[in-house]
């Protein structure tokens, strides 16, 4: 399924065939990377997360490491992707 972000990237949502659970996005300015909900992986702990992204919805309970790097919504990712030759430029 594919929708626009407010950024008006299109972002394309990969949903699992049994049981309808969302399990990847494909961002159309970062084509190389995809996003993967961690929780819906056979054995997340061997996945190491360095990341976070979208914390001013994560529930209160839930603690981040001080040493990740976290972002209250999408965060910037320019410093990650400058080098990357497949990077969408509109």
């Amino acid at each position: 399924m594919e929708r626009a972000a407010d950024s008006g990237n299109i972002l394309t949502n990969s949903f699992c065939e049994s049981c309808g659970s969302l399990l990847s996005i494909q961002n159309s300015s970062r084509t190389r990377l995809r996003t993967v909900t961690i929780g819906t992986l056979d054995q997340p702990s061997l996945i190491e997360v360095n990341s976070h992204i979208w914390v001013k919805r994560k529930l209160p309970w839930v603690i981040l490491p001080k040493h990740h790097r976290i972002f209250e919504e999408a965060g910037d990712w320019t410093k990650d992707y400058a080098n990357d030759p497949t990077r969408y430029n509109p």
